[in-house]
């Protein structure tokens, strides 16, 4: 038996990408603290993936990047 193990790096860049297809799915306009809550990102680490979040939204985007990159305050 083979066992994968990710590192919690790899865990939340998957949480990342699968809350940008979720609220795209659902939403016209993904905004990235929306995946940070959908992602259950905590503000340290949300900080961190900032970058990712932007670029996994213009990549997931049906509208051709066009989205808000609101950053919680």
């Amino acid at each position: 038996m083979s066992t994968a193990v990710a590192s919690t790096e790899q865990f939340q860049v998957r949480r990342i990408k699968k809350a940008v297809n979720t609220l795209n799915n659902k939403q016209y306009n993904v905004q990235s603290w929306k995946v940070k809550k959908v992602a259950g990102l905590k503000d340290k680490f949300g900080q961190k993936f900032e970058e990712l979040i932007t670029q996994e939204i213009m990549l997931q985007s049906d509208n051709g990047g066009l989205f808000s990159a609101a950053v919680e305050k």
